[in-house]
């Protein structure tokens, strides 16, 4: 079969599983980011919570979202909870520390734009993430 023909395991030169695990990848985390803005701005401008506050409470609310849907669905994953939770937990809090030591190494040393500071962990952040939780979180076992 030709290269994006009905049928074919590959669209544009890329595998068909690997395009859907990445669009639910996407879907999952905008779902994801979408609670935490919605709990964020509840705690903010309906509890009178600081930003701080507010913010490590609703990212504490999104990370259930993220699991659940990154492993039963993005990665139809059938492991071990035991296994695979603390890994997906490591998973988040090293990309937490690695968007803000991009941020403070863009923004607060070399005195770039923020915008690109965000620009660049909306990049980087997601891609590190996808592997680390498609080879590490998610992926067979050994």
């Amino acid at each position: 079969m030709t290269r994006g023909t009905v049928g074919s395991r590959r669209i544009a030169g890329v595998d068909r599983a690997l395009l859907g695990r990445l669009v639910r990848f996407a879907m999952t985390g905008g779902a994801a980011s979408a609670v935490y803005a919605v709990c964020a701005f509840v705690g903010v401008d309906m509890l009178g919570l600081s930003g701080l506050v507010s913010s490590i409470v609703a990212y504490l609310i999104a990370i259930p979202v993220s699991f659940a849907g990154q492993k039963y669905w993005t990665f139809r994953a059938t492991g071990d909870l035991s296994y695979e939770l603390p890994r997906f937990f490591a998973v988040q809090i090293s990309c937490l520390i690695a968007s803000a030591l991009i941020m403070t190494i863009l923004v607060d040393i070399l005195h770039l734009s923020h915008v690109l500071g965000v620009a660049a962990v909306i990049v980087a952040i997601p891609a590190a993430s996808y592997i680390l939780m498609s080879r590490g979180v998610f992926g067979k076992r050994s």
